[in-house]
């Protein structure tokens, strides 16, 4: 726990190098974080069906898609971050992970539905997006939300890991923490563990404006715990 400690400290020491150069880089170049249709309302329900609507209407297609429920929209919950740490995994590529290293960063898990590949991949590309804007305080996993195989087309230089099934020792874990309440497997569902692994939020069908808000704060929590 003390070598756990210490990481999660040099970590966040390392955020506040990076945090001020890379804080104010612009996504608004982007087309994740606004549509670029001007028929969108008229698409809508095609979001889930046709693989380009959604990379057209990220925002529209985002709201249409989360649930109807506001309280079912994010949840948050307490994690047992000993547990999450010991887990391991293989990556598509044949790479072992070990989620001990994701400890003093902050950790997107990514429960991508394989049924709908536009909704996978337009998330999918946008977290990779992100990683660019933040490399050197976040990790990302994206894992299937079903029991079926993503089938994502990756970027030329990757930094997002990807499992090729569904790996129920993470989600079992992640829905535990959360009560058990995010279980649809037809919506993409961005878990957002705490540099301490000891917190977890989940945000159901999210545009990147909004995650990225949320990225934001755990960030300046981190900076503010590194003060100390």
């Amino acid at each position: 726990m003390k070598f756990r400690r210490a990481t999660t400290r040099l970590h966040s020491v390392l955020f506040m190098f990076f945090f001020c150069s890379w804080i104010s880089t612009s996504a608004s170049s982007f087309a994740f974080d606004h549509d670029t249709a001007a028929d969108c309302a008229d698409r809508v329900k095609n979001c889930e069906k046709d693989k380009t609507t959604f990379f057209a209407c990220p925002i529209t297609c985002a709201k249409y898609l989360q649930p109807e429920n506001e309280s079912q929209r994010s949840s948050s919950g307490l994690l047992n971050d000993e547990a999450f740490y010991e887990l391991r995994a293989t990556d598509v590529n044949g790479k072992n992970i070990n989620f001990e290293n994701y400890e003093g960063y902050v950790t997107v898990i990514a429960a991508l539905p394989p049924k709908q590949q536009g909704v996978s991949q337009w998330y999918y590309e946008m977290l990779e997006h992100l990683h660019e804007v933040y490399p050197y305080t976040m990790e990302i996993l994206v894992v299937p939300s079903d029991n079926k195989r993503l089938k994502i087309q990756t970027v030329r230089d990757p930094k997002v890991s990807i499992l090729p099934k569904p790996y129920a020792g993470v989600l079992d874990l992640l829905k535990g923490a959360l009560h058990g309440t995010w279980n649809d497997e037809n919506k993409a569902t961005l878990y957002l563990i705490g540099a301490d692994g000891n917190t977890v939020e989940a945000f159901v069908s999210t545009n990147m404006q909004d995650f990225q808000r949320y990225l934001r704060f755990h960030f300046e929590k981190d900076l503010r715990k590194s003060e100390f």
